[in-house]
């Protein structure tokens, strides 16, 4: 296998000439990684339609490059398919999933990573008032104000 070659691995382009040429195969499933803010970088990974969820977001924590925002764990990663909104739970396969497989291009994936959550302490904003959880130190949930598990528990996180 050579490099350029998706089934060698996980693949980084940093820009559309980089990117490994696109080869067809009903058997697997390739997924173009997508970030917000880094126009023309991209991941490609070579997937089977069993894999799951957990599994691709454990290849792309794998090969996480340094120039993005860190992240350390699959919970901070929401994969977005067109069309198919969020890939969760991380048990789910591709297939349960109804990712699209393309003919002449890779099924695009979009990666949003969530905060760490961090607990806030309350003396910054000065009471019980809910001024702090405008930061976007607490936006992750962990000391949010006035907010239960059910509602920090899915979903993006922001406050607005």
């Amino acid at each position: 296998s050579s490099a350029g070659d998706p089934s060698s691995g996980p693949v980084i382009s940093a820009t559309k000439r980089t990117r490994p040429p696109y080869k067809f195969n009903a058997e697997k499933i390739t997924l173009r990684f997508l970030f917000a803010n880094k126009d023309g970088f991209t991941i490609t990974i070579e997937c089977k339609p069993d894999t799951t969820v957990g599994e691709v977001k454990g290849t792309l924590l794998s090969v996480w490059p340094e120039d993005l925002d860190s992240c350390t764990s699959g919970d901070q990663l929401r994969l977005i398919c067109m069309g198919k909104g969020v890939l969760m739970p991380d048990t789910r396969t591709l297939e349960d999933c109804d990712v699209p497989v393309f003919k002449t291009h890779p099924t695009p994936i979009n990666v949003a990573v969530r905060p760490k959550a961090k607990v806030v302490e309350n003396s910054k904003s000065g009471g019980k008032d809910g001024s702090g959880a405008r930061g976007g130190s607490s936006s992750g949930g962990g000391g949010s104000a006035g907010r239960s598990t059910e509602e920090t528990g899915q979903g993006c996180g922001c406050v607005i």
